[in-house]
């Protein structure tokens, strides 16, 4: 294992320290728990965006209205024909990229995330059946 393949090796103040580094290499210390594995490669960068962020002074709120805005324009670029689907589409992933770092801020795990959505989703399908609204 090696900082230079950690997914934090921009924000980690122990992989930006050379001396650090080579006392991984040699075997000496480990490194942070931050090396994306395919299973949770997602979650590990979220993380590392998230401590990254809280050293910045800027809540991450600030950057989540940001990026709703910025999608709200592109959505209304559409509605006049002068938007692209690939622009909104980054947007969106943007929206959510900012809010999963804010929730992982708050330490709002995984399976609350998913239970909320489920419980959203089935929310609008029973409206839906019900009375024909979304």
């Amino acid at each position: 294992m090696d900082c230079n393949n950690c997914v934090c090796l921009l924000c980690c103040r122990y992989a930006q320290d050379k001396e650090h580094r080579e006392k991984i290499r040699a075997g000496k210390i480990s490194c942070c728990d931050y090396y994306p594995r395919p299973d949770h490669a997602l979650e590990k960068a979220i993380k590392a965006v998230s401590e990254m962020d809280v050293q910045s002074g800027i809540p991450q709120s600030v950057y989540v209205i940001e990026e709703c805005s910025e999608l709200i324009k592109e959505l209304m670029k559409k509605q006049r024909g002068k938007s692209s689907e690939k622009d909104i589409l980054a947007e969106a992933c943007d929206v959510l990229t900012t809010t999963f770092v804010m929730l992982t801020q708050y330490g709002v795990s995984r399976d609350y995330v998913k239970a909320q959505i489920l419980y959203k989703c089935n929310r609008a399908l029973e409206r839906y059946r019900k009375t024909g609204e979304v």
